[in-house]
């Protein structure tokens, strides 16, 4: 079991968090759905489902396919997920899924996994526009036209209700991106708490990522931290890059 953990361990953080997440809550969704799933109101005092209702897989082959993309790509776009670039990976996917909730709120969806996971997924097609994703292994896509071909896969298989799910996360994507790459009327306070993580929330993920790394098996090594680091996530670049 020691073992199995140490295996877990080498995920970076976010996407760690994420995976174990959408799996234990899926499992649970199908003892006690009607606690999990997103309904605008009970959330105030069933607070837990802003978080749950974010993390209910489809009950599909193709959720088991979403959520394989979904831990590539976070992947991908984590990178060690260490310091600042993690704590700053973090509190992009915060702010999306802060996001994601208001837009929903007059919709009222059961679940937001197809809006997450399409935040993410255009996160990395708008930072990464040029890279090439296989769609099935059979063909290339580029990344700055993957969300919208999955939103015409939606479409033909599951309508446009689909499709308005997979659109709140595109949006919530897009707005948080561009709050950090061009003017606007957004007080500066506001835009910078959206954009960029607090300074506590910084201390507190550098903090507990060491916590995390003394463990009780001995000193946990994370292979990943050689790697490079994808995105500098507090600041922005711009759309042509």
């Amino acid at each position: 079991m020691n073992e199995i953990w140490r295996e877990v361990e080498k995920i970076p953080r976010v996407t760690r968090f994420i995976t174990l997440s959408s799996i234990s809550i899926t499992i649970l969704s199908f003892f006690v759905p009607a606690y999990l799933g997103m309904h605008t109101s009970l959330v105030i005092p069933q607070f837990w489902r802003a978080y749950t209702s974010l993390f209910i897989l489809p009950s599909s082959i193709g959720g088991l396919f979403d959520l394989l993309i979904l831990f590539k790509t976070s992947s991908d776009l984590e990178g060690s997920g260490m310091g600042r670039a993690g704590a700053g990976y973090a509190w992009s996917r915060i702010i999306d899924a802060l996001f994601i909730l208001l837009l929903n709120y007059p919709i009222n969806a059961f679940s937001l996994f197809r809006s997450f996971f399409l935040s993410v997924v255009y996160t990395q097609s708008i930072l990464s526009p040029n890279s090439h994703v296989s769609l099935f292994g059979l063909v290339s896509i580029p990344n700055y036209a993957y969300p919208y071909v999955i939103l015409a896969i939606d479409l033909l298989i599951g309508g446009p209700v689909i499709v308005l799910f997979g659109l709140m996360g595109i949006i919530a994507a897009h707005f948080r991106h561009t709050l950090s790459i061009f003017p606007s009327p957004v007080p500066a306070l506001i835009r910078n708490t959206l954009t960029t993580p607090p300074q506590w929330f910084e201390k507190w993920w550098i903090s507990s990522e060491s916590r995390e790394r003394h463990t009780g098996f001995g000193t946990a090594i994370n292979p990943t931290q050689s790697r490079s680091q994808t995105h500098n996530w507090g600041g922005g670049r711009r759309l042509a890059d």
